[in-house]
């Protein structure tokens, strides 16, 4: 019995012998392997430390979405699977299968720290567990792959807004080892940036493009962290250059065209009769204020600027367009109301003057012959009136009719010319409105193009 029993044993330990070495069973064993090799010196120093050559990391980084892109903040936010490769001759080993490290036994072994240089917040996703793991090869050949949320900043300019296109450049760099310990260079991949189709999850922006991508030795600092000043040495970097182009019909038809609207709404009191004062001066007021309305919520668009966008110009010609119509409106109703003053003032004079003479020759004629000369002068209320009265009246003319009539038609050329004005101004305006809204977009594409 203790003979079987002993064979039983030895059979046992030499299949677990067996299955340690095969395939399927070599990732329990060969992790402890591995992780036994001097665990403190394989997590905390690179793989050829002490004067050996420049450890080289390949990255490769795809791009799973862009979650938003703040104008207020010039920023946007983005999520990535970035992809590490180097070679580390510690953790060879001979098995045919790789090697994978999972959760807390991912930083029992070094990893680069690699960061992006101008991001103001970067975390690891941690759905379930987190979102990263070590491939192992049996050359040593590691790759270290994990899920990352990232806001970065991105300056921008918007001197051409709505219509500007933006150039974010994402700076990846070593953090703690110079250009001549740790060097980054793109994977050896047709493209080593890549994105997922419908990668933008925004709707006032059309779908990114990638335009270039470039490895460079910048100096510790420019690298933001300025505490360091003493360190002169330079960095490897990677930079890539991502094109962010607006969606301009949402601006065009939700902010530029409504205040093209409100300028046209406003030439409509050129039709309207100078005399109406309470219809052009509440279609004037109402246009303004609305228009005010509509430019105070386009200003929340961009940040608090230093200089004027192409929106902001648009507004302050469409404001001005408006402004003027009204201003119009004074001048006209002042040449209005000054040419009718002037009739009111000169038929009160000459009426009573008209009147005056009238009865003194009245009683003059009705003394010689017993007549009376019918000329009525009394219920005369217009100038138009007055001069009929004047030209069936029998009586001579004199110096005040002479007056009259001049007076009359010094006082209907201002009444025509507040009309005039009307009538110059439904064409003057319009046509000066379509030529300078055509040398803004001129100006424009011409400035997009380049």
């Amino acid at each position: 019995m203790m003979n079987v029993l002993t064979i039983a044993i030895y059979i046992l330990s030499d299949y677990a012998r067996v299955y340690a070495q095969s395939d399927f069973g070599s990732t329990p064993d060969h992790h402890g392997a591995i992780l036994r090799k001097d665990i403190e010196t394989i997590s905390s120093v690179r793989p050829h430390d002490e004067e050996g050559p420049v450890d080289e990391l390949q990255i490769w980084i795809y791009i799973l979405g862009i979650d938003s892109i703040r104008d207020d903040q010039q920023d946007f936010s983005m999520t990535l699977l970035i992809s590490v490769a180097w070679n580390d001759w510690r953790l060879e080993h001979n098995h045919t299968r790789d090697l994978i490290l999972i959760g807390t036994d991912v930083t029992k072994i070094w990893l680069p720290n690699v960061i992006f240089l101008d991001a103001t917040v970067a975390t690891i996703s941690d759905v379930m567990n987190d979102n990263r793991f070590v491939r192992i090869s049996p050359t040593g050949d590691v790759e270290y792959t994990c899920r990352i949320k990232l806001t970065h900043f991105c300056p921008m300019n918007y001197v051409l807004f709505p219509f500007d296109v933006q150039l974010c450049s994402v700076r990846l760099g070593t953090f703690g080892y110079f250009d001549n310990e740790v060097r980054l260079t793109w994977a050896a991949l047709e493209d080593p940036i890549m994105m997922m189709k419908e990668v933008l999850f925004v709707t006032h922006y059309t779908e990114p493009q990638i335009k270039d991508h470039v490895a460079l030795s910048i100096p510790f600092s420019e690298t933001g962290f300025a505490f360091i000043f003493f360190w002169i040495e330079n960095i490897s970097s990677l930079c890539f250059t991502m094109e962010l182009q607006r969606e301009r019909n949402y601006y065009v038809w939700g902010y530029m065209a409504p205040a093209a609207f409100l300028v046209i709404l406003s030439w409509l009191s050129f039709w309207i009769d100078v005399t109406a004062v309470p219809a052009r001066v509440s279609l004037g007021i109402t246009t303004v204020l609305t228009f005010y309305t509509q430019s105070t919520s386009a200003n929340h668009l961009t940040p608090k600027l230093g200089y004027a966008t192409f929106m902001d110009s648009w507004m302050a010609m469409c404001h001005t367009f408006i402004l003027l119509a009204l201003v119009e409106y004074g001048i006209v109703h002042y040449f209005d109301v000054k040419g009718r003053k002037c009739r009111d003032e000169a038929l009160r004079k000459f009426k009573i003057l008209r009147n005056d003479k009238s009865n003194r020759e009245r009683k003059d004629n009705f003394n010689k012959d017993g007549k009376n000369v019918p000329v009525h002068f009394q219920n005369i209320y217009s100038v138009d009136e007055f001069i009929k009265t004047l030209e069936r009246s029998e009586l001579p003319n004199s110096p005040e009719e002479i007056a009259l009539r001049d007076a009359e038609q010094h006082a209907s050329k201002k009444i025509h010319l507040a009309y005039k004005i009307d009538l110059a101004c439904r064409i003057v305006f319009p046509t000066c409105f379509v030529v300078a809204g055509c040398i803004f977009f001129l100006f424009t594409l011409l400035n997009t193009a380049v």
